[in-house]
């Protein structure tokens, strides 16, 4: 049970600590805007987006990140409230404590998703970027009952059942080059201008982990306790992997821009590093619940080599617009269609609305919300400071309008870079 224990602690932390960015757009600017301008998104926002971007005339032409940050975690009961008044303050939990907590903790147990981001050394020049990222996700789902027992032990006439125990979490480094082809002859005079982009990504994983099988748990009744259960799991120590991102964008005249791509049209890591299999079964004959001294259990704990497997990265279909009336206001909107239910993704649509607004063209200010996806509704807000060769953005997305201490969630970006 230690090895389980020690492989996935290690693999959610992966998810959390190496550079990630959960296959989504990482750029400060995006989250502010909740992810509504993959039409014109700038320089090497365009990484995990649409990479025909890179053909839009900018005011610079070359650009090297200095940081890219991006951090979620998020769970379905638990509140930053909770956690600081149940468990900072040195207390002894009481019973009405107890129950006040796990109330929060709906009947299809506690689901949490990790999610972070760093984007170290990239470089953008107009049609191509070269960058440096990762791809990542960790979830997992725990069932209520057992989470009971570390709060009020073993308890009689009831059930901790593993059923529904379910946990996914993979990380690996990519490495991407991006390339924009001008074809705007193709399309005159309908567009004034139009070209197809492609991201070429080569991937090495770093870890990879799935509980494939729980069953069975603790039952008990007012004179006995039957223990019986079992948790398998897949484990992998690294793979490597390619991918292929494909977008088109077209421009008419100085106000409306439309976007089409399509991320991981042609993508999979094939895992094939010390693959094991995690097996651990615990099994106890009827004990008398008056008698716990001779509580004992006979376990089983082990692992044994399995061969190399694949899984798909995850595949999501774009649709997006822009309309710029003029130079201090930008309207944006994308719909996001995921494609498969590999490593994270999710096939419910998600549509954005997004605004940036440049009234002091030093200090752009960004809204937008979006509905849909696994978030339900999520409101985006963020600033920057742009000092021409040198910009700071920063951007935050509230999921379903929990603030602060009633969230259940947390997402941040801060993104840096110079232009010249």
């Amino acid at each position: 049970m230690k090895r389980l224990l020690i492989v996935f602690t290690a693999i959610l932390l992966l998810g959390i600590l190496l550079p990630t960015h959960g296959q989504e757009l990482i750029g400060a600017r995006s989250m502010g805007m909740a992810f509504s301008n993959i039409a014109v998104t700038e320089g090497l926002e365009h990484i995990n987006g649409n990479p025909a971007t890179l053909a839009i005339q900018r005011d610079f032409n070359f650009e090297m990140n200095l940081i890219s940050t991006r951090a979620m975690v998020k769970n379905n009961g638990l509140t930053l409230g909770l956690y600081e008044k149940y468990f900072t303050t040195g207390d002894t939990l009481s019973g009405n404590d107890i129950n006040d907590l796990l109330s929060h903790i709906p009947e299809e147990g506690l689901k949490a998703n990790f999610d972070a981001g760093f984007l170290p050394i990239s470089f953008y020049s107009r049609y191509f970027s070269i960058s440096l990222s990762g791809i990542s996700n960790a979830n997992f789902t725990i069932p209520k009952e057992p989470l009971e027992i570390p709060f009020r032990g073993i308890s009689s006439n009831s059930n901790y059942s593993l059923e529904g125990m379910e946990g996914e979490a993979w990380a690996a480094a990519a490495a991407s080059f991006s390339l924009a082809i001008p074809m705007s002859r193709l399309t005159e005079p309908l567009f004034d201008t139009f070209a197809i982009g492609v991201s070429l990504k080569y991937l090495k994983g770093f870890n990879y982990g799935k509980i494939l099988r729980a069953t069975g748990g603790i039952f008990t009744s007012d004179e006995y306790i039957l223990a019986n259960g079992t948790i398998e799991a897949l484990h992998s120590n690294g793979g490597t992997g390619m991918g292929l991102d494909l977008g088109l964008i077209a421009l008419r005249g100085e106000k409306w821009t439309f976007s089409l791509n399509v991320n991981n049209l042609i993508g999979q890591i094939n895992w094939n590093q010390n693959n094991e299999i995690i097996y651990y079964h615990f099994a106890a004959d009827t004990i008398n619940f008056n008698s716990l001294e001779g509580f004992q259990t006979n376990e089983v704990d082990t692992s044994y080599a399995t061969g190399g497997f694949t899984t798909p990265l995850p595949r999501t279909l774009y649709a997006a617009i822009a309309f710029q009336p003029g130079s201090k206001l930008l309207l944006t909107g994308a719909i996001r269609q995921g494609l498969n239910t590999s490593l994270g993704n999710y096939t419910r649509p998600l549509v954005a609305l997004g605004a940036e607004i440049k009234v002091i063209p030093l200090l752009p200010l960004r809204m937008g919300f979006n509905v849909g996806g696994n978030n339900g509704f999520s409101l985006g807000m963020g600033f920057g400071i742009d000092l021409k060769y040198w910009q700071l953005n920063v951007g935050y997305l509230n999921h379903n309008m929990k603030w602060m201490k009633q969230s259940e969630s947390i997402e941040l970006a801060v993104t840096s870079s110079l232009r010249f």
